[in-house]
């Protein structure tokens, strides 16, 4: 047994016929050449009423706890697609930290600001193009209702966890957040 799982959840046919179709094949692949284990759930891991209420998309914080024997785990939600040359992604993550994409991290400094305008939330006459998107990011986090001192929006879809992170995805998911929460889990992980 490898000691880094690849992991993702698919419940009910729609999800699983979608990643089988379109994802399975390139995770195989990629966990093969990276010594990963693959562990795809098919059931929730929390059948508890309040995980009832919430999106599917919560269970990512029970991962750690259903694979104890696991130093490492990677998180990459079901409906992404793995480039057939990516390269291993615990490579420069050192153990106790966070590896993680930040949202709106593949577009170039230079262009945020059209992006921004085009998205309809340009605030740039205010300030520099930087600063607007720092403003626009930080919102995000406002309009959650998370206090959050970075502006960076780290994508909740592909994470690298060790064992040191149980204690905050457990407390993230025990605390109170709406159910209709601007993106599920993501703003408060």
């Amino acid at each position: 047994m490898s000691k880094i799982a690849m992991v993702t959840l698919c419940i009910g046919e729609p999800y699983t016929q979608y990643w089988r179709q379109y994802s399975r094949a390139g995770w195989e692949r990629y966990a093969q050449r990276h010594g990963y284990d693959l562990v795809v759930f098919s059931d929730p891991l929390d059948n508890s009423p309040r995980a009832k209420t919430r999106s599917p998309s919560w269970q990512k914080c029970c991962i750690l706890e259903k694979l104890e024997n696991y130093d490492r785990v990677i998180w990459i939600d079901s409906d992404i697609v793995i480039h057939p040359a990516a390269p291993a992604i615990t490579e420069g993550i050192q153990e106790g930290k966070v590896g993680a994409v930040i949202s709106g991290s593949y577009i170039h400094p230079d262009l945020r600001s059209v992006f921004l305008e085009r998205a309809g939330r340009n605030r740039v006459g205010q300030c520099d193009d930087a600063e607007a998107w720092r403003r626009d990011q930080a919102d995000f986090y406002r309009r959650a209702g998370v206090q959050c001192t970075s502006t960076d929006v780290v994508n909740g879809g592909v994470l690298v966890l060790d064992q040191s992170h149980r204690g905050i995805l457990r407390r993230v998911y025990e605390a109170e957040y709406p159910a209709d929460l601007l993106n599920y889990e993501q703003f408060p992980l």
